[in-house]
């Protein structure tokens, strides 16, 4: 469930993955070229920018809804979401977002 991520702090001492899997550098140039090609339509360009600004404007909420609740900052990383947070994410988060 994408309501259990809880912003970027909290991501970045989860996201313990340490395996690197590089993209060949001729499929990095051609995904890059096919992506700068894809952004000169202005539209595309604009849905990026909105996506990118809404995706900023959710990670500080999920950051800021973290630090201020009472519990969660100090939690262990071992912990799981229980049901009964859905609705203060609702309230801190999601509601922010529409």
């Amino acid at each position: 469930d994408q309501r259990s991520q809880l912003g970027a702090k909290m991501f970045a001492e989860m996201d313990t993955n340490g395996v690197h899997l590089p993209l060949a550098d001729h499929l990095a140039t051609k995904s890059a070229e096919i992506a700068a090609k894809i952004r000169t339509n202005s539209k595309i360009a604009d849905i990026e920018a909105h996506a990118i600004t809404q995706f900023a404007k959710l990670t500080q909420l999920c950051q800021t809804a973290v630090d201020t609740h009472e519990v969660l900052p100090t939690i262990t990383r071992r912990y799981r979401l229980s049901d009964s947070l859905q609705d203060y994410f609702e309230d801190t988060v999601w509601s922010q977002m529409r």
